[in-house]
């Protein structure tokens, strides 16, 4: 499985990298973005199977890039939404999507691979 992680911080990146391999989900190659429009090109670019996609990140939100990516790419894959804030408009936009689950910051390797799995199923 292919995960791209699209976080406006590397050090998150690098976090959610290693606690995707502790999680033993079956990744077998990570893509790092650090912007949405970043991520729109590796979309364009790469086949992948997953998103991590951080919810609040500054120029193009995590909302925005994933209304952008169906409309641009027509492309969804399936999407995990890290958020520190989940409220309302991130669980309404986790419902709207197919195959979309929503993991509170912070987080372990254990909760990261239950949300990975039940995403993939």
């Amino acid at each position: 499985m292919t995960v791209l992680i699209l976080d406006d911080s590397s050090v998150m990146r690098l976090v959610l990298r290693k606690t995707l391999r502790n999680s033993n989900v079956g990744v077998s190659a990570t893509i790092e973005a650090g912007s949405g429009a970043e991520a729109l090109e590796v979309l364009r670019t790469h086949s992948v199977d997953l998103i991590l996609c951080d919810w609040s990140m500054p120029g193009m939100s995590g909302r925005e890039f994933l209304d952008r990516a169906g409309k641009e790419t027509g492309l969804m894959p399936r999407v995990l939404i890290v958020t520190a804030q989940e409220g309302p408009e991130v669980r309404q936009v986790a419902t709207a999507l197919p195959r979309c689950g929503v993991v509170r910051k912070p987080f372990t390797a254990d909760s990261i691979g239950f949300a990975v799995q039940e995403v993939m199923a």
